[in-house]
This record gives C-alpha cells, structure tokens and sequence, in this order.
C-alpha cells in the first residue's frame, strides 16, 4: 500500500445472499453503494474502520461487528477523514453486539420498538437506571448491570455525541432475560421528569 494515496474499491448494487465473510474479514479502503446483505454471514468483524456504506441494506443477523464512521488508521493515506456511512436499512436484521462508532444514528432506518430504539441523552438514561440497579438485592446482576450500563455509556457519549442504538442485548447478554428486559425498558421510558 502507497501510504500516500490507497485507491478505493467500489461495491456498486451488487447482492452478497448468504454470503460468508470470514471472521475478522479487512475490508480495506471499499466502499459499498446500494448494496444488499440478504443473510450473509456477518460476524466478528471488527476490521471494517476504513470501509464506508451507503445506501445499503442489511438483512438476518449481524453479530459482533463493528462499524466506523471515522477511520481508525491511514487517514491521510485514504484522502479523508470520515467514512461515508449514510442511508442504511437495518430493518430486516438482528443486531447482536454491533457498535456503530462516530456514525449519524439518525442517518440510518433500524428495526424500532419493541426491539430496539435509537436514543438520545444516553448518559441520562443510564444515570437514571443505574440508581434503580443500586436498589437491587442481588450484587452479581446489579455488579454485571452497572457495568455494562457504564460502558454503553461511555461509548454513546465519546463516539455518538451521547446517542445509542440499545436493544436488550446492550446490556450484558450474561444477564436474565426478565432482567435486560427492564433495563431496556428503564432506557426507553426515561423522560427529564424523572431525574
């Protein structure tokens, strides 16, 4: 690679249907346009910080993977200093540990209630969860709890200007069902009032 210029390859419309990508595939400098993820195979992908996605769709389960709006490395090398990431359609996926780092939330279609939600004022929700999880009699859940909530936190706020797409399994999947089932709940319903 030329660290002075790194030529992008451009996916354009094309349909990956149960495609697999191997684990930790490098995307490098592509950019995919108007294209179709109809079941592939996308997991543990974490080296995806100079690809750029737009106008794709995104179908089936998607797990541990993690998408980048800013590069992670070779800034220079890519001519930019932001990865297109706009107008995609999750609506049709199964987001399971998928962090979207630096990335427009709004800018994007996710699957909504009761599953999932797009929040605003992350750092709020999660100060105003973690005083009922302090409550809890149990210290192992209210342990586990308290740190997933923290580190989801910190993640919205340095990464997303305090925005998050939480789902249940945003907070640590080790935890009971009923239990992320009222973390989600305790995030979604917050309001100002309740501070």
């Amino acid at each position: 690679m030329d660290e002075l210029s790194w030529p992008e390859t451009v996916y354009r419309d094309c349909v990956f249907s149960r495609t697999r990508l191997p684990r930790q595939a490098y995307f490098g400098n592509a950019r995919f346009e108007r294209c179709v993820f109809d079941g592939a195979r996308l997991r543990d992908l974490t080296s995806t910080g100079e690809a750029q996605f737009v106008g794709c769709t995104f179908r089936g389960k998607i797990q541990d993977v993690r998408f980048w709006g800013t590069p992670d490395r070779h800034a220079a090398a890519l001519g930019r200093e932001r990865n297109a990431f706009t107008g995609n359609d999750f609506t049709g996926a199964d987001l399971l540990d998928v962090e979207f780092r630096n990335i427009d939330l709004h800018a994007q279609r996710f699957p909504g209630l009761p599953g999932y939600a797009v929040l605003d004022r992350v750092d709020r929700r999660v100060a105003y969860a973690l005083a009922a999880v302090a409550e809890w009699p149990d210290d192992e859940i209210k342990g586990r709890a308290e740190r997933s909530l923290r580190i989801g936190a910190e993640f919205a706020v340095r990464d997303n200007g305090g925005h998050a797409l939480v789902s249940r399994s945003w907070v640590d999947r080790r935890l009971p069902p009923d239990v992320r089932d009222r973390i989600f709940r305790m995030l979604v319903d917050y309001s100002d009032d309740q501070q």
